[in-house]
């Protein structure tokens, strides 16, 4: 049970007997008056105990070490147990605030909050002997307000007494303080990423943009490459955060670091790390397990994580193409995936059954996959014998009829 004011004490270390004047709960230490009349200040929770066989006359009012009309016990940002509205209950709260005439304002772990709480109805809150406070250093996202939103930070100090952290966030700004609760772990900063992870990073310290990882250092940095085409180097650990991680292979025949693939192995690849595979050679394999390719489309890409490459074949394995349409055929497309068509012409076939279009309104698409696509016309070149044949359609011809 807590110490309260007015108890009987005696030193542990040296057996002196006294009174309990003050419970200075931010330092984790009591002010004791000796029975001789000695005040003795900061001495440790730890070093002192109850006496049951009573000090002498206790003191009829504590003395006061501080130029106010009552003992202030508890400091703001101080873990504590209150009776809530005066009930029977202590709930878990927080200090937010030290009145004039010794009362308190608590905001509590569950969100609600209290004010001008009496003093006899207010002690102290210690962490449960089997919590383990987490070391200086720990990345975490903590709370700075009791009702705020969590932000990222690390710890730079832990208080046993009360549970409690002090944290300096990552903008700048930083907590004294802050109960267990509100505080929680993130990834570790030391975990290592690997090439090809999708990342947000705070480009030059500032700001976090989306990018993934190209390179690993030795050093524990990051190379980065953004989403909008900006490029970084050697970006620290700290100012990383993971989006998605590269997916773990799921066949066999997918490359892995442990699967060395030569120049010339014809693969499918993840062009830019996206979802779809498209059909390559790979020109180039890197001492980091990544790779050149140059794709069949005419595309090519560096340093390929070994996550998003393939091998679909030997060196003279057959191309396998698929071109239902024509370079120049007339068609219709859904842009960008939406639900209505608009009219162009086949730029481009690919051999993953995708095309390039040209619009009529001037916009170009790439890579519109098949069924997005629907004939409206033949190539210009054919259009005479088009115009020229008088065959009658068949029933159940698919047609467009005004």
């Amino acid at each position: 049970m807590p110490l309260e004011v007015g108890d009987s004490v005696r030193l542990k270390g040296s057996g002196e007997l006294g009174e309990l004047l003050q419970i200075r709960a931010a330092a984790r230490a009591y002010v004791v008056k000796l029975k001789d009349g000695t005040l003795k200040k900061n001495v440790p929770f730890d070093d002192v105990e109850k006496y049951a066989g009573g000090a002498g006359s206790p003191a009829k009012k504590p003395i006061l070490l501080v130029n106010t009309d009552a003992v202030v016990a508890f400091a703001v940002d101080d873990v504590v147990e209150a009776l809530f509205k005066g009930g029977k209950s202590y709930y878990r709260g927080r200090i937010t605030r030290v009145r004039p005439d010794g009362a308190y304002d608590i905001a509590y772990d569950d969100g609600d909050s209290e004010t001008n709480v009496a003093p006899e109805k207010v002690r102290l809150c210690a962490p449960a002997p089997s919590t383990k406070l987490l070391p200086e250093g720990t990345r975490v996202e903590a709370k700075l307000k009791p009702q705020g939103k969590h932000y990222p930070g690390k710890i730079t100090k832990a208080h046993k007494g009360s549970g409690s952290y002090d944290v300096a966030f990552d903008d700048g700004d930083t907590g004294t303080k802050i109960p267990a609760a509100d505080v929680r772990v993130v990834e570790e900063a030391s975990s290592a990423l690997e090439v090809g992870t999708k990342v947000e990073a705070k480009y030059k310290k500032k700001t976090y943009y989306p990018g993934r990882i190209a390179k690993v250092h030795s050093d524990g940095s990051y190379d980065i490459d953004y989403d909008d085409g900006e490029k970084e180097k050697k970006v620290e650990r700290e100012y990383l955060r993971v989006v998605e991680a590269p997916p773990s292979p799921k066949r066999a025949s997918t490359a892995s670091s442990d699967v060395k693939i030569d120049d010339g192995t014809k693969v499918e690849a993840r062009y830019k790390g996206k979802s779809k595979y498209y059909p390559g050679t790979v020109v180039k394999r890197h001492s980091d397990d990544s790779y050149d390719i140059d794709y069949d489309d005419g595309e090519s890409e560096k340093r390929v994580a070994h996550h998003f490459v393939r091998v679909v074949g030997s060196k003279s394995s057959p191309k396998v193409t698929r071109t239902d349409f024509a370079v120049g055929t007339k068609v219709e497309a859904k842009y960008k995936g939406k639900n209505k068509y608009y009219p162009g012409i086949i730029a481009k076939g690919h051999s993953d059954g995708s095309y390039d279009i040209d619009y009529d309104d001037g916009e170009k698409e790439k890579r519109v996959d098949r069924d997005l696509i629907r004939v409206t016309g033949t190539k210009t070149s054919d259009k005479k014998a088009a115009t020229d044949t008088d065959d009658v359609l068949a029933v159940g011809t698919n047609v467009e009829a005004k």
